[in-house]
This record gives structure tokens, C-alpha cells and sequence, in this order.
């Protein structure tokens, strides 16, 4: 994966962005905007995610058996990289880390509203996430369909601690204890919800059972 590094203090080069291209063809502008600036590069080798399962009891509609299968409940992604100062990313970036777990919450598990964690380096973060609203076919009054965007993609957004900033935490400076800590109170009582195609019961295990499949 790669992202846009936010520019340093002071540096002229990232102030303007060109306009996009019309044709699909980048433009001059647009090729030298992405040259000038600096990107961040995370090898395929240097991810790996992990899968937190959830049991469902699936009752046979004729036969009344009922048997266990488990599903994705959430994602825990590490990304290795190595750096003296944590990385600013651009907002000019179209992806950024979390949109790993967006992927997989999404195509894998089926999730309509939900949570992953992500490992930066030595960060651990939280995020929220939404599948977003299903693509609707509008229809104008004459019958042709109705040419309008929908906002259709998923979204993370970071959980927010006390509302006032991120909910990370610095794997450096930070025992253990506080990472248990921070998963019962603040991440194992969240609830996800899952897209219609996901059928069956969600099987509730006891607080001990959650906590050794999160860890």
C-alpha cells in the first residue's frame, strides 16, 4: 500500500492540487504533483490481519437441525514499518491504512455496522466502521432511471476517546494491563451489526471466551 506523506512545515510544493482529469488520462499537472510529493510505502510482506470469529446457531427452515458455524466478527490488522517519527498522511490520499480493514469487514465478513483494529508500527488504533447505505435504483416520473450519486462506500472513522481525540494506543509506553483495560471497558461492548445475507443466531459467549478470542 501506498500513501501521500503530509508536507513538512514550510514546504511550498504540496499547497496546490490540479484538477483532475476529465479523459481518464493524467494530465502534465497531475503528473507532476504526484512525482513532487513524498509517499509512504508498506510491502505485502509487511501486513498481516488475524480474524476474530463469531458462533451462529442456523436452524434448517424443514428440518428444524440446528448447527454451529462461525462468521467474521472483526479484524485485527498489523502493518510493520519502521520510522523515528510516526507518519503524517495527506488528506490528498484516497486510501489510507484503515481502508485494509474496510475491505475486509466489508467483502469478508458482511458487516453493515462495526469496529477493527489496526497496528501501525508501534500504535495500536480503534476504528468504527459502516458499510454505508445500499445502492438504490431511483426512477424520475417518466420511468428512466434517475442520474443522482449515492454514497454508497464504506467508511472508518477513528473511536474517540471522550469525544476529543483518537482512541489509540502507544505500544512503547503503554503495560499491558492498560491494553486489557481498554478492550473490556471500551471495545468488547460494542455491537455488530451484519448485512442481510448473514443468516443464523449469534451465539453469546461468556466475557472470559471474548476476551481469549480477542486476544
Amino acid at each position: 500500500m501506498n500513501f501521500i506523506l503530509k508536507p513538512k512545515r514550510g514546504d511550498p510544493s504540496h499547497t496546490w492540487n490540479p484538477a483532475p482529469s476529465t479523459t481518464g488520462v493524467p494530465t502534465k499537472e497531475e503528473m507532476a504533483y504526484v512525482m513532487s510529493t513524498e509517499w509512504r510505502w508498506i510491502k505485502p510482506d509487511d501486513i498481516a490481519a488475524f480474524v476474530v470469529l463469531a458462533k451462529f446457531k442456523v436452524t434448517d427452515d424443514k428440518t428444524g437441525h440446528v448447527t454451529i458455524k462461525h462468521h467474521p466478527y472483526t479484524y485485527a490488522v498489523f502493518m510493520i514499518d519502521e520510522f523515528d517519527e510516526m507518519p503524517r498522511f495527506s488528506k490528498a490520499n484516497l486510501t489510507y491504512p484503515s481502508d485494509v480493514l474496510a475491505d475486509a469487514l466489508c467483502r469478508n465478513a458482511k458487516v453493515q455496522e462495526g469496529y477493527g483494529i489496526l497496528f501501525y508500527g508501534p500504535r495500536m488504533e480503534f476504528y468504527n466502521y459502516s458499510a454505508g447505505k445500499e445502492w438504490e435504483f431511483l426512477k424520475e416520473d417518466k420511468g428512466d432511471a434517475k442520474d443522482e450519486y449515492q454514497d454508497i462506500e464504506p467508511v472508518m472513522k477513528p473511536i474517540m476517546e471522550a469525544g476529543v481525540h483518537d482512541l489509540t494506543i502507544d505500544m512503547c509506553n503503554s503495560e499491558l494491563p492498560v491494553v486489557e483495560e481498554v478492550f473490556k471497558s471500551k471495545i468488547m461492548p460494542r455491537n455488530v451489526i451484519y448485512m442481510g445475507s448473514v443468516v443464523g443466531t449469534k451465539v453469546t459467549e461468556s466475557s472470559d471466551a471474548l476476551h481469549s478470542a480477542s486476544t
